[in-house]
Formats: structure tokens, C-alpha cells, sequence
């Protein structure tokens, strides 16, 4: 395994770089729950695939110099201004290419804009520079808006010879199914709880929380680590006690709103879905299957008692497709506002 990635990625890594040259598929869609490295795996089999020989970067060649000099021109990177602000990694440094002049916007775009489509198209119309190869990464690929989609698919349509073609998303569904019928899918599983929480404390986490992170992450062992470094377990509990003073009848959406936005409209939404999910789970008696808060239990129950289960199942609808939208130019405050009314309403008695 190459030593950019991590362990939980051996098995997946060591099969993607056994593929030969004539077999490697035309398009990729690797997707998977938040923080399981899939952008790492995509940009080494960018590096793999320009190498000179034959599977992994062999580091000595003239494509792997000029990769590593983060000028080779047949690597080509697409992102969001957000996804790549304050980073210096070599995803970025590739991804700004494609970025327009800086302008007069207060805030990094969070949208692949079909402009940065286009030229990449062009770019991708003339001969490979070092070789027969080119490699196109698109990460992440669920934040393209829909002309870009569009541009994107033309060229999975007809790719130019020699071009592969890597998408990674956290949310393949969002996707076109137009376009993800042109990729061959690979999911990236979820590492074993035991042995990402044993990642976590190598990296400083404490034993006692690891865990927990991890079920609030979704399994994801690396966005368990951003949200250790985030202070998230203190600011969850901000938003466990505006949920229950939503359940007990009392609590303004409009000021939670605000409070949940400084925390982080995302990472709240997100929150608010595995909340959902937990509930749904303990209404539906799924016992089986692990809570998102293991360590809620009693509040948890408490609210399944004061649950009006279709109004659940409508705002969860609802904020899945709020995060599905993110990556739009919404109004987060009052897009949570929204959320929060509906959510208040979720309980029996609260209108």
C-alpha cells in the first residue's frame, strides 16, 4: 500500500492498483460516508495511473518528478473553492488551475461551476502532454451544478482516448444517473469500528471518546478526527438541549438557528439526521442496528414517547435534501429556521 494512504484503505488500494493498464474502467464513482479517505485513494491512482510503470508510483520517473512538483499537465483536478481554502496539499494546489480570477464573492464558492468544465474539456482536446495518459479527479463530484453536470457528461460520452476519468462523492445519489451510469461504481466500506477507534488514539483521541466519535461521524475515522479537533462533543451539546426544549413545547427556531449556523450549518444538519435516524430506530423497535448517540439513550426514548412519527418522517425528508443542497447558494440561516420550525413540530401536542 502506498504510504499516502491509510490502513483501513489496504484491502480497497491493493486491489484498484493491481488493475492493468487495459483493464482500468473508463470512469470511477468511489463514494462512501464522510471522512473514509476516498479522496486520498483517487489521488494515488492519479499518481499510479500517470506513472511510467507499470501499477504504483514508482517515484522516480519524470511523471511522478513533475507530480511531485505539482506541474503535471496531464493530472487535472476538479473542486470547490471551499473544499480547497486554506489547503496547500497537492489536491489543491492541482484544483486552483481550474479556480476563476479572484474576485469580489466574501465567501469560497461551494459549487464546480460548469466554466471550470469547459476548460478542463479543452485542455483534455489536445494531445497528452507526457504521454497517452490523462487522468480527470472530480472531488467532490456531488458539487458540480447542473451545466457542469452536463458539460461532464458529454465528455464521459465520448472521453478522449487515453483519459480516466475518477468521481468521488459522499452522496452518489445526487448525482445525475445519467452520469452514474458511466462510471463503474466503487463503494468504500466503513473500517471496523474496533480498529478505527485504535486509529483515533494513535492520533492523541481519548479511548473513552474515540467510539463515540466515531458513531457520530458515520464511521468515518478521519471526520471523527476533525470533529474531535472541532471541540464537536461540547457543541453538541447545544444542540441536544435546543432539541429538548423543542420536545418539551418551549424553544425559539429562529434563535437556535443562529446558534446552530456559529456551530456550523453542516455539521448541525448532520447531526439532526443521525438524530432522526436514532429516533426512527427506537419507534421502529430496530434495535439491532447502532445508534448514531449511543450515550443518549434515555433522552432518546423520552422523545419517542412524544413523537408524531409521520411529521418525523417528513422533516427527515427535509433535511436530507438540505444537506444534498449545501452546495448551493442557500441562505443557511434561514434555511435552518425552516428546518427547526418543522423539527418543533415533530413532537405530539407542539404546533
Amino acid at each position: 500500500m502506498s504510504r499516502a494512504l491509510y490502513p483501513w484503505l489496504e484491502p480497497l488500494w491493493t486491489r484498484l492498483a493491481a488493475t492493468d493498464e487495459d483493464s482500468r474502467p473508463q470512469a470511477l464513482l468511489l463514494s462512501g460516508v464522510t471522512g473514509l479517505g476516498k479522496q486520498a485513494v483517487a489521488m494515488e491512482l492519479a499518481r499510479a495511473w500517470l506513472c511510467a510503470g507499470d501499477s504504483r508510483p514508482c517515484g522516480e520517473c519524470r511523471a511522478c518528478a513533475l507530480l511531485s512538483a505539482n506541474s503535471h499537465p496531464d493530472l487535472h483536478v476538479l473542486s470547490t473553492e471551499a473544499v480547497c481554502a486554506g489547503r496547500q496539499d497537492q489536491f489543491a494546489a492541482f484544483a486552483r488551475r481550474y479556480f476563476p480570477e479572484p474576485g469580489r464573492r466574501k465567501k469560497p464558492s461551494r459549487v464546480i461551476p460548469v466554466d471550470a468544465i469547459r476548460a478542463m474539456g479543452a485542455q483534455l482536446a489536445q494531445t497528452g502532454h507526457q504521454s497517452a495518459r490523462r487522468v480527470v479527479l472530480v472531488w467532490p463530484a456531488d458539487a458540480m451544478n447542473a451545466n457542469a453536470a452536463n458539460s461532464l457528461l458529454k465528455l464521459l460520452e465520448e472521453p478522449p482516448v487515453g483519459a480516466h476519468f475518477l468521481l468521488v462523492s459522499d452522496h452518489p445519489a445526487s448525482l445525475p444517473a445519467t452520469i452514474r451510469s458511466r462510471c463503474l461504481p466503487q463503494p468504500v466500506p466503513v473500517p471496523p469500528e474496533q480498529g478505527a477507534s485504535d486509529w483515533l488514539v494513535e492520533q492523541g483521541i481519548a479511548a473513552d471518546q474515540a467510539g463515540l466519535l466515531l458513531r457520530l461521524a458515520g464511521g468515518g475515522p478521519l471526520r471523527a478526527l476533525a470533529l474531535a479537533g472541532e471541540g464537536w462533543l461540547a457543541q453538541r451539546q447545544q444542540l441536544l438541549e435546543d432539541v429538548a426544549r423543542f420536545a418539551a413545547g418551549r424553544g425559539d427556531p429562529v434563535a437556535a438557528a443562529r446558534r446552530w449556523k456559529e456551530i456550523g450549518t453542516s455539521e448541525s444538519l448532520r447531526w439532526l439526521h443521525g438524530w432522526s435516524v436514532d429516533l426512527l430506530r427506537k419507534a421502529h423497535a430496530t434495535g439491532a442496528a447502532p445508534l448514531f448517540n449511543p450515550d443518549c439513550d434515555s433522552a432518546l426514548e423520552d422523545q419517542v414517547k412524544r413523537l408524531n412519527l409521520s411529521r418525523l418522517h417528513e422533516i427527515f425528508n427535509v433535511i436530507s435534501e438540505s444537506i444534498s443542497g449545501l452546495a448551493g447558494n442557500l441562505d443557511e440561516t434561514l434555511m435552518l429556521e425552516d428546518i427547526l420550525a418543522r423539527w418543533r413540530r415533530v413532537y405530539s401536542g407542539v404546533t
